[in-house]
């Protein structure tokens, strides 16, 4: 593919200006608090940070709420950490060199609210400058080959900061992930964000064998805030976090 200039930080900042309020930044996290309120445990409803309910329950296969390191539920006041199987997507199986790592046979992805970046999470440096890209506050390298085969819709291009590394970027879905190329490692994986409204973003991380199937795996985790978005019930009394097994 020969590689040109395109005017795509241009159309970066048309897509915020016409969102009702820019994509905050990630500088712009909320302070650290307390624990999520079970509102409903039935329904596995909770009460979060920004005042919304949501109901785990309402979590659609293949996709499953992670356990944190201790084995309960990786949820907290401000986020929803989710996994799910490659497998349910039709994803092959990871190469013989890396089939040593658990997270190759999986989707992961925190839920976040308040359009910034959920934190835990990806936070290494590729990742601040992914959201900036995404918020066109940091312009795109020029196009180039995609080391994988992409889905319609995403494109490739250069890491402005790192020459190595490639975008690809979905403005439409307005979706970015960076792929550093370090596949011959046991455990080699991409991160991603998604920008979803002005109050709800999410982090992906995915294996490398997912980068073709990047449309169908935005698109539903994309869709996964609003199925999640329930009532609040009232005077309900809160319950203390539920324990889970680890997978």
């Amino acid at each position: 593919m020969s590689r040109h200039k395109v005017p795509l930080f241009a159309a970066l900042l048309v897509l915020a200006a016409c969102s009702r309020e820019p994509i905050p930044s990630p500088s712009g996290t909320f302070p650290a608090a307390g624990p999520p309120v079970l509102v409903d445990a039935a329904t596995q409803t909770w009460r979060f940070e920004d005042g919304d309910c949501r109901s785990l329950s309402k979590l659609p296969a293949p996709w499953r709420v992670q356990p944190d390191d201790f084995g309960r539920l990786a949820v907290s006041a401000e986020q929803i950490r989710v996994e799910a199987d490659t497998s349910a997507f039709g994803i092959p199986g990871p190469a013989r060199h890396r089939q040593g790592g658990k997270d190759q046979r999986r989707i992961r992805a925190t839920l976040g609210a308040h359009g910034t970046i959920p934190n835990p999470g990806p936070t290494d440096l590729s990742i601040d400058n992914s959201w900036m890209m995404l918020r066109g506050s940091m312009q795109v390298g020029e196009e180039t080959a995609a080391r994988w085969s992409l889905p319609k819709g995403f494109q490739a291009f250069r890491d402005p900061q790192v020459d190595q590394d490639i975008v690809y970027l979905d403005t439409t879905r307005r979706a970015i992930v960076t792929d550093n190329g370090v596949e011959e490692m046991p455990n080699g994986w991409i991160d991603g964000v998604i920008w979803i409204s002005e109050r709800d973003a999410s982090s992906l991380r995915i294996p490398y064998e997912a980068i073709p199937f990047l449309d169908v795996i935005v698109d539903q985790i994309r869709a996964l805030p609003g199925m999640l978005r329930v009532p609040c019930p009232a005077n309900v009394p809160p319950a203390p976090l539920p324990q889970a097994p680890l997978p």
